[in-house]
């Protein structure tokens, strides 16, 4: 069978009502469409950002995930995940990131594999893809969700029901877009910051008047560096240098925390939630959080 241009599949796909569906600019109420759309053996995803990347998979994903890197990835190991039976969980799935970097001989074997998909499900990753052979190989049978398009004002108008979500109350939520802007990933360290200064319960307008003013965040992701590079002279500067801008002590464990978590730091991170429990309950003062800071890596 011929395939047709990707352009024109988009269209045809869609008018057919079949079950290939190309999502552009998908709101977080669209993951609905895409819950109607599991159970598929191969999903296309494109998605810039890692959040929306996290949303989809939550959706499409069964039992136990097994990462593959798509830089090293051979047409033989990618066919032993796909066929070989678990022998610890009754289901996988089968995630390629970074497909763009797959190699042609990969790359080619997968496009054959799409049209016959079966068995575990294969998720295939990537931040952009010019329209080729491996969408419209994976829109013949599978799903392919293209989260590239999304207008300025919808993702503005989608952070703002996020921000919402997380308690938010509207002129907080507003404030805090009009100075942090609408990339989820940032909000998402605000919304920690906020709320590890608040504690329950909503937040208001001058919990972010008080808190997301002139965070300094390049100079917080240098301390964050200087910890794991275990430099304790140059945590001293930064932190020296974060307070001289009046940036509260619990801030910068709340931003330290994102950090830590996304570098899968445990050790840090449990030190970091025990220090922020001690600051909020009075149990550590700011002049010893210097010292602690550089305990931690000592």
């Amino acid at each position: 069978m011929r395939r047709k241009p990707y352009c024109t599949l988009r269209k045809s796909y869609r008018q057919e009502g079949a079950f290939c569906a190309i999502i552009a600019a998908m709101k977080c109420s669209s993951l609905g469409t895409l819950k109607s759309l599991t159970g598929k053996s191969i999903y296309l995803v494109m998605a810039p950002d890692a959040l929306d990347v996290k949303e989809v998979l939550d959706v499409i994903c069964v039992g136990e995930r097994i990462f593959l890197e798509g830089a090293r990835l051979t047409p033989e190991r990618l066919a032993v995940e796909l066929q070989t039976p678990s022998l610890f969980f009754t289901q996988e799935t089968i995630i390629v990131r970074e497909v763009d970097k797959l190699a042609s001989t990969t790359l080619e074997w997968i496009i054959d594999y799409a049209e016959t998909a079966k068995g575990k499900p294969l998720v295939l990753l990537a931040t952009a893809l010019r329209p080729g052979k491996l969408q419209q190989a994976v829109g013949l049978g599978g799903v392919v969700v293209d989260l590239t398009q999304v207008a300025p004002w919808e993702k503005e108008r989608k952070a703002l029901s996020w921000l919402k979500e997380q308690g938010l109350e509207d002129l907080a939520a507003r404030l805090l877009l009009s100075r942090v802007g609408a990339e989820r990933a940032l909000l998402l360290g605000e919304v920690e910051k906020l709320r590890t200064y608040v504690g329950e319960g909503s937040i208001a307008e001058s919990a972010v008047a008080d808190l997301a003013v002139g965070i300094p965040n390049e100079a917080i992701w240098e301390l964050g560096k200087a910890l794991l590079a275990r430099d304790n002279k140059h945590i001293v500067r930064v932190w020296r240098s974060l307070r001289a801008q009046e940036v509260a002590p619990i801030a910068i464990v709340a931003a330290l925390k994102v950090q830590m978590r996304r570098a899968e730091k445990r050790g840090l991170l449990l030190a970091l939630f025990e220090t922020e429990l001690k600051l909020k309950e009075g149990y550590l003062g700011e002049e010893l959080l210097e010292t602690e800071l550089v305990k931690w890596v000592s």
